[in-house]
């Protein structure tokens, strides 16, 4: 708080929170994660030697999260 010349512990809080807010990861889905559900998938569907990259396509994701579709979803978690 002295080295940002702020004394109030709720400016500290809302500076803070101004410039990590926009450096929170969302939870879209991750390449490890994709191959998880791709190897599941074959073991119960039978195998496929196919990259399940090809299959994904996270635009719709990136839509969902610009409609604050996550960030609803991230606040019923919380409460």
């Amino acid at each position: 708080m002295r080295r940002m010349k702020v004394e109030d512990p709720g400016e500290l809080e809302r500076q803070f929170d101004s410039v990590t807010k926009g450096l929170q990861a969302k939870p879209y889905p991750t390449p490890p994660a994709l191959f998880n559900s791709d190897e599941i998938a074959a073991t119960e569907y039978g195998s496929k030697e196919v990259n399940p990259l090809t299959f994904w396509d996270l635009h719709w994701v990136k839509k969902l999260d610009d409609e604050g579709f996550i960030d609803s979803l991230i606040d019923q978690l919380r409460s």
